[in-house]
């Protein structure tokens, strides 16, 4: 997942703009889709709680710190953790995630009230895979634990069968499951080139939200065999709805990096963009490069994807999918893809082959 890589003004000012297009579109709509847009409209157009609200105008200045933490939430308060391994070389992949919302959120079919007590805090948790099949390892309500100490700090879960820990302190982390014959055992390390993490604090009168992601390399071993590779690791918390979007993250075999990032409007009856963005990480130069213009093309069934600007180019085929659901005031429902690179251009160069995710998440909901 993937959220706000531009100022939180800019989002603003666009989503004004939306809002006013939207109302103009609310004439054409039919009876239904007139109740779900008036709606949408009125949470957008409201003054949202603050993130700064309930973060006490911190500003982290470590990853640690935004990474291993709880934090009390506000209304429409969201928390969330995405975990995602790729061997660029391969198409093996994993994700984990796990995640709650300050209101009862049904997600996957499971009612999550994200209370924090003596058990622990609340959450949907979700492991997927492929090494060759799809796997889903764990699709359950669990009890998140957090501690943190001067040497390693912990986040992790446990019960009668399985039992997850994310262990370590900046820049070595370890990442174990183990559920009976699904295991896995893996070090993450700093990469040797590019930004290591990032983190985002953005406080308006509208929109709330904090982010750190991680960029690392990764080796050790998934279900008994070697897995390596590169690393995306993610803690998010914001106070606004889930709205629709496109994201990909592809690793290439040269070590080259191509991220991408869509968010529209959720009103119908057609996909309205907020804002898009695009970058590509040259491991060669060290340089990253931006590109404002995002444009998508892709079959109905998500298998083939075309994603392109004016200066870049991607093809890719995805060949394993899990599906998301998140009901609450509202409904939203997204799928990540597990996909290869089929063909990249940037800036006139072909960037060869690689391995990533994508996700195309559509609805809207609290």
């Amino acid at each position: 997942m993937r959220f706000l890589p531009v100022s939180i003004g800019e989002i603003e000012e666009k989503m004004g703009r939306s809002v006013a297009f939207s109302k103009k579109q609310l004439l054409r709509l039919n009876a239904f889709q007139k109740t779900t847009g008036k709606r949408a409209l009125s949470i957008l157009s409201s003054n949202f709680n603050s993130l700064s609200k309930f973060m006490g105008f911190e500003k982290y200045s470590a990853a640690d710190q935004f990474f291993f933490d709880f934090v009390s939430l506000p209304p429409l308060g969201k928390e969330y953790w995405f975990l995602h391994f790729t061997d660029p070389n391969s198409k093996k992949q994993l994700v984990v995630t796990f995640g709650r919302a300050q209101s009862q959120m049904d997600i996957n079919r499971l009612k999550i009230k994200g209370n924090v007590d003596l058990k622990g805090m609340e959450c949907a948790a979700v492991i997927w895979l492929f090494d060759g099949k799809k796997k889903v390892l764990l699709n359950s309500r669990e009890y998140i634990k957090l501690e943190k100490g001067s040497e390693q700090n912990s986040l992790g879960f446990s019960s009668k069968s399985t039992n997850f820990d994310f262990h370590g302190k900046y820049p070595s982390y370890e990442m174990d499951f183990k559920g009976g014959k699904n295991q896995f055992a893996l070090k993450i390390t700093k990469s040797r080139k590019g930004k290591p993490f990032e983190i985002l604090n953005s406080f308006s009168p509208t929109i709330g939200m904090g982010l750190v992601n991680l960029f690392f390399d990764f080796e050790g071993k998934m279900l008994g065999k070697p897995f390596s590779g590169k690393c995306y690791v993610q803690k998010v918390i914001l106070t606004s709805p889930f709205i629709p979007w496109n994201w990909g993250r592809f690793y290439f075999e040269d070590g080259g990096i191509f991220e991408f990032f869509a968010v529209y409007t959720p009103i119908l009856p057609g996909k309205l963009k907020l804002f898009t963005h695009a970058h590509y990480f040259d491991y060669h130069t060290n340089k990253t490069h931006n590109y404002p213009d995002v444009n998508i093309e892709k079959t109905p069934d998500g298998l083939h994807w075309h994603v392109f600007g004016d200066k870049y180019s991607l093809y890719a085929k995805s060949y394993s999918s899990h599906p998301f659901t998140f009901k609450g005031h509202g409904e939203f429902k997204y799928l990540e893809y597990f996909a290869e690179a089929v063909d990249l251009m940037v800036n006139g160069k072909v960037r060869g082959k690689g391995a990533g995710i994508l996700e195309d998440a559509v609805g809207f909901v609290v």
